[in-house]
């Protein structure tokens, strides 16, 4: 069973600064901004759960972006024009050691900007800042995406360091057909075997079944293995 993980920081727009605490059950994120209450899959899918229940006035602090939901006449109201700051606690393997530790991953997220606000919200402008201090060291990559700042900070490590996550795990890789910035790993233990001898795209189509989770790059469950350079498809 997974439990799931509380995050303290802050949400920030034109209306100013509010406190937060941000709960992950590894499939959703879960928020009160100001008492109204936000679900999504990842920080640019952040719905209102039952807009109804709130009056104008709570609700005129935020940006909604109207996106069509795939496969239906449906539209999605994802929150935009704003940006969050929040702590994760992660752990850290030392290398030298095989020693784990906690270590707080520092997260800076930034949806919209100044001229997507004047055009009335948008996604379309998406900025990810990730700052690690192990030992008065500091590691920090910007980018549009986990796996590129992850990967980023990763090689910032020179081989000490470790994370044990899903990103960091032997048998998670991202689609050949793409991904989203964040929450959109796929877990392949199940066919661990097969994807260990996946190195190319055509190979991963080939010999890649279904048979997967999805998985968030933070989560960690308890068959991780660390990943080795050479590695399954993403190497």
């Amino acid at each position: 069973m997974t439990h799931p993980k509380n995050y303290i920081g802050t949400y920030k727009d034109n209306f100013g600064i509010t406190d937060i605490a941000i709960q992950n059950d590894f499939n959703y994120l879960y928020l009160k901004i100001d008492g109204v209450e936000f679900k999504g899959s990842e920080f640019t899918a952040l719905e209102i759960v039952d807009k109804k229940a709130y009056s104008s006035k709570q609700l005129e602090r935020f940006t909604l972006y109207s996106t069509p939901i795939f496969g239906t006449d449906d539209f999605a109201e994802e929150l935009c024009n704003c940006t969050f700051n929040i702590t994760i606690p992660q752990l850290i393997i030392d290398l030298q050691t095989y020693k784990e530790f906690l270590a707080d991953l520092k997260l800076e997220y930034i949806i919209g900007n100044e001229s997507s606000a004047i055009l009335g919200g948008g996604l379309e402008f998406e900025k990810i800042l990730l700052t690690l201090t192990i030992v008065d060291k500091v590691f920090a990559a910007t980018g549009d995406t986990f796996e590129t700042i992850l990967e980023n900070i990763q090689n910032q490590f020179d081989e000490k360091y470790k994370f044990k996550n899903c990103f960091g795990c032997l048998y998670s890789d991202y689609s050949v057909y793409g991904q989203n910035a964040f929450g959109s790993m796929m877990c392949f233990v199940n066919q661990k075997d097969n994807y260990l001898k996946v190195k190319n795209k055509s190979e991963y189509i080939d010999n890649l079944t279904e048979d997967f989770d999805d998985v968030q790059e933070i989560f960690c469950c308890s068959k991780f293995d660390i990943r080795r350079k050479g590695a399954g498809y993403r190497g």
